[in-house]
């Protein structure tokens, strides 16, 4: 399942499917063998009594070593072999705290549930604890239960809530179930502050006390945090609150392990601190950031490498370009002159909000800078709401309370959009709110005129591209999964593909898990292309 070069000597590592053995072997050292069904066929048998013997010698060596895997055979799944790498990886750590990285798609979590199974029939863990995002609790209980035989509770705010009144308030309700899985949503510390009401700064004392300080003290065995990119401590030493339940829990249990497919993101300071939840001594500094301290905690399986048993490629080889767009100054003119007009806009307002400390205006702006990026269509509709969200509260402008931003860079593109448009950010001046309110409308008569009776040159590259796929590939129904940041740059492409003939389905925030299934099989079984945001990157196998 995998080979390596050691000072110049090739070595296998070969996995024995019967006995559950990983064996690395020198080159060398392996002889071919006498093909069973040549045996079978020569009438060469062993004695019954030989098999039954040597069956049983595996079977004792396995349970009385403790060294080798016997969890593979008693599930509803066929491992695939970098899966088995995983659980070989983990297991022969002194102790079993990683990263799982994996590149999306390679089934992380079939591995954690591996590495748990493994652990649990060793006797070595009995108290279990999965974090998830919101929307995947569901199907990790699912996979559990349909793969593993395992039957986890899911808490949330609803069942938390229930137990509470069955156990009584002053019960630590974590300490009840040995298998939980929870959102890290619903588990995170809420903030406390001096601006709360009283009865709400009770009702967040509540939650920190009985949600998150009783679950971080409920003596898990292990734990599992999936989609741990959401646990980000920043350069300046600032800790979101899902960071902290990352630190907290780390602290807390002797096997940890998280999960994620981008555990970078091009960050060195963030992508450092996440790996000082696995092992804090051996990242205490920016300069411990190396690939061999790395190696040593973490492993990561790419989709090109990865084969099943019979040595076959699970993927297709992946070719990467980079497309240039490139504006006809004629053709596209109403597009860049919408283009010129939005960032002269921004420019302007982002240094009004700047001098006012307006965090909230500052972000709306940069907001604006990526929409008008991906589509007239999407800043359309953004400066359209922003006009009616100024006409509403131009008489009423005053100071915005300040706003707590813990995990905004951690929300998607367009679920920022939609939070800071329900906090109405303006500017303190009225005459620089009036102005703003001519600005925008004139940036809408421009967005207009570049969405009437033509397409972004964008939506003409990509359209290009689909007729190259379709020719290079000799398939006039080659399937085609396109990723845009902004719901209404979505709708604009499936709207363009729909005219043109293609058949198309979609994935974002708005579906819930389910819905999201179904249209990953409509994909498969009957539409050609599928359009999602990022919320198609998550939770969806």
């Amino acid at each position: 399942i995998s080979k390596q070069n050691v000072f110049g000597k090739l070595y296998y590592k070969i996995f024995f499917e019967n006995v559950n053995k990983i064996i690395e072997i020198p080159k060398d050292d392996i002889k071919p063998i006498d093909n069973p069904l040549d045996l079978f066929k020569s009438q060469i048998f062993s004695k019954p009594i030989h098999f039954k013997l040597k069956f049983l010698a595996h079977l004792l060596d396995v349970i009385a070593s403790g060294e080798e895997m016997i969890s593979l055979s008693n599930f509803k799944i066929n491992p695939l072999p970098h899966q088995l790498l995983v659980l070989d990886f983990v297991l022969n750590q002194f102790k079993p705290r990683c990263l799982l990285a994996d590149e999306v798609g390679l089934g992380k979590t079939i591995e954690a549930a591996l590495i748990m199974e493994e652990l649990k029939l060793r006797n070595i863990i009995k108290r279990m604890l999965i974090i998830t995002p919101a929307g995947l609790t569901t199907q990790w209980k699912d996979e559990l239960k349909i793969k593993f035989s395992e039957d986890f509770l899911v808490i949330n705010g609803a069942t938390f809530k229930s137990f509470k009144e069955i156990y009584g308030e002053e019960t630590n309700i974590w300490l009840n179930f040995n298998k939980v899985i929870t959102s890290i949503d619903f588990l995170k510390p809420k903030k406390i502050n001096d601006d709360l009401s009283e009865t709400e700064k009770k009702r967040r004392e509540i939650h920190n006390k009985s949600v998150f300080e009783d679950c971080i003290n409920a003596n898990w065995d292990i734990v599992i945090i999936d989609e741990a990119h959401k646990l980000t401590k920043h350069e300046s030493g600032e800790e979101t609150a899902r960071y902290k339940i990352g630190k907290r829990l780390s602290d807390s249990v002797p096997i940890f392990l998280i999960l994620t497919a981008t555990p970078h993101k091009g960050k060195p300071h963030i992508f450092k601190n996440l790996l000082s939840l696995v092992d804090p001594y051996l990242f205490n500094k920016l300069e411990d950031l190396k690939p061999e301290n790395v190696k040593q905690i973490s492993i990561r399986n790419k989709k090109r490498a990865t084969i099943d048993f019979s040595g076959n490629k699970l993927f297709k080889n992946r070719i990467t370009t980079l497309c240039e767009i490139t504006w006809d100054s004629e053709i596209d003119e109403p597009e860049i002159s919408l283009y010129n007009k939005v960032v002269e806009y921004i420019s302007e307002y982002y240094n009004f909000a700047l001098k006012e400390n307006n965090h909230l205006m500052i972000l709306l702006l940069m907001l604006y800078q990526r929409i008008v990026s991906s589509s007239s269509r999407a800043i359309l509709k953004s400066l359209q709401n922003r006009l009616n969200t100024l006409e509403k509260i131009y008489k009423l402008a005053q100071k915005i309370k300040e706003i707590s931003f813990d995990s905004f860079t951690e929300l998607s593109g367009e679920e920022q959009l939609d939070f800071i448009n329900n906090l109405f950010p303006v500017l303190k001046n009225p005459e620089l709110v009036k102005k703003e309110i001519s600005i925008v409308s004139e940036c809408i008569t421009l967005a207009r005129n570049a969405t009437i009776g033509r397409n972004d040159a964008k939506l003409r590259k990509l359209i290009n591209i689909i007729d190259d796929l379709k020719r290079s590939e000799n398939d006039k129904d080659i399937k085609i999964l396109i990723f845009t940041e902004f719901k209404e740059t979505q709708r604009y492409i499936i709207e363009s593909l729909e005219n043109l003939g293609y058949k198309t389905t979609y994935i974002n925030g708005d579906l819930n898990l389910e819905q999201k299934i179904l249209h990953k099989q409509k994909f498969q079984e009957d539409t050609q292309i599928l359009i999602s945001t990022d919320a198609g990157g998550e939770g969806i196998n």
